[in-house]
């Protein structure tokens, strides 16, 4: 009975302490981008222009990047050229992390908007 009890709670802990990872791999990447910008006026939607192993790729529980599919979170960038001024990069939840229904997704925008999404893709205001 113990172990019905502990362990949604465990599991719980688990993926709010990954959220962390995906948030940090966003704001790095939004450093990159101001810097790509400032010597190439535009933003990119190649992540591998800053320096990643792929675009899109994966992060793991400690924030390791990864070229192939694995990890908790998949992060890739959005990038209009048609608006070479702006960008949008997001981080959402795989693997076992997916079963964090009330953060699924984190994105940054270039403004520095921050929004995240639950499982049904509602804004979810806990998460950043």
């Amino acid at each position: 009975i113990l172990v019905a009890i502990a362990m949604p709670s465990f599991d719980d802990s688990r993926r709010k302490a990954a959220r962390p990872v995906a948030k940090a791999k966003l704001l790095e990447i939004a450093a990159r981008q101001e810097n790509w910008f400032i010597n190439n006026r535009t933003y990119t939607g190649d992540l591998t222009d800053l320096t990643y192993p792929a675009s899109p790729f994966w992060v793991d529980k400690e924030g390791k990047e990864l070229a192939a599919s694995g990890g908790v979170y998949k992060i890739e960038a959005t990038f209009d050229a048609t608006a070479p001024t702006a960008y949008s990069v997001k981080a959402t939840a795989v693997g076992q992390q997916f079963d964090d229904t009330k953060c699924r997704t984190f994105e940054l925008t270039h403004f520095g908007v921050k929004t995240s999404k639950d499982s049904s893709g509602t804004l979810s205001s806990k998460c950043w």
